[in-house]
């Protein structure tokens, strides 16, 4: 029997740094399509979309009552398709 060669090893230089969020980022998704992008949500209540070649911010969405803990990516025909989930803290 030949011996197992493993998993090849990524690459592990910094490409880009996406720093416009204010405060902690708690999700990070990597959408891959024809285009590839990027979705970060924070507790800044904000999701931002990236261009994932580039590191540019391309549009910030900013209608969240609570901080962002899940991003979900579904790519259909070329759509980028979301769902996200905001779970409001309960002090108790």
């Amino acid at each position: 029997m030949a011996p197992s060669r493993g998993p090849v090893p990524l690459a592990r230089s910094l490409h880009a740094v996406l720093d416009n969020h204010k405060g902690a980022v708690n999700v990070a998704r990597y959408s891959k399509g024809t285009a590839k992008y990027i979705l970060t949500g924070g507790q800044d209540r904000t999701i931002r979309l990236w261009n994932a070649n580039q590191g540019t911010e391309i549009k910030t969405f900013a209608a969240h009552g609570y901080e962002v803990l899940s991003i979900t990516v579904y790519v259909c025909f070329n759509i980028l398709l979301l769902m996200i989930l905001t779970i409001a803290k309960v002090a108790g």
